[in-house]
């Protein structure tokens, strides 16, 4: 097996971790398969394993889901969706590894000050549509979406199960629009999706894992584990 498959199935396994545990895999998911794939390919590579586990948490998560805070955010981040998409079409290779860099990095700093601020901006309708517009774009060309969706979704006030259904459901939702923006972009094809689909057991060894682990893991080390992995791979990215 080689390094490039080694990587697919380590990308795939942590996919399934972060679906099922704690998320905020995302910023470092992309990075690491961008060794193996120096491309926008690694986007399209990542949307049907992304697919499948929104399928089976969609799935789980299914009740009590608050639609009118769902259908108004997934209606900007499409927006969003679609600059990104954009942007990719015309973002010169050689230099897609940099940008993706400086927004995973970027989106790591966000993160880190939107957890420790009481802002509660997001509750403001014009903000709220600016956020899922920024939303949309960063998932699209980073996939590190996940700090703005979850301060968005924590200042509307919703119970434990709503929050972790309705944001469940915002995640595969956005990730099924992006499939046609990235077919009609050439990222997406055949080739990338059974790229993606041969790491399949590696993808459901790490959705069990995670499912495992959820209650034996403490939540506030791992999650700064998590970003000194990401810090270290956005750099890795702008250096080269």
């Amino acid at each position: 097996m080689d390094s490039s498959l080694i990587i697919l199935h380590i990308v795939a396994l942590l996919t399934g971790i972060s679906k099922f545990s704690i998320g905020g895999m995302g910023a470092l998911i992309l990075p690491l398969l961008l060794i193996a794939y120096p491309d926008g390919q690694a986007l399209a590579i990542l949307i049907p394993m992304f697919l499948l586990t929104d399928l089976l948490t969609m799935a789980v998560y299914r009740t009590q889901i608050k639609w009118r805070i769902l259908l108004r955010l997934l209606a900007f981040m499409v927006v969003g969706c679609a600059a990104g998409a954009a942007l990719l079409s015309q973002l010169d290779p050689s230099k897609f590894t940099t940008a993706i860099g400086g927004i995973v990095l970027g989106m790591l700093f966000l993160s880190v000050y939107l957890e420790r601020g009481k802002s509660q901006c997001m509750k403001h309708p014009n903000v709220a549509a600016g956020a899922g517009i920024f939303a949309g774009f960063i998932s699209m060309t980073a996939n590190s979406a996940g700090p703005i969706i979850s301060l968005y979704m924590m200042q509307q006030q919703l119970g434990k199960t709503s929050y972790v259904s309705t944001r469940a459901w915002v995640a595969g939702l956005v990730n099924v629009a992006k499939v046609p923006m990235l077919i009609s972009i050439g990222l997406l094809n055949i080739e990338t999706a059974k790229t993606s689909l041969s790491a399949l057991p590696s993808l459901l060894v790490g959705c069990a894992l995670g499912f495992l682990i959820l209650k034996k893991i403490n939540l506030k080390q791992m999650t700064w584990a998590i970003r000194m992995l990401i810090l270290f791979a956005a750099m890795k990215l702008l250096i080269g």
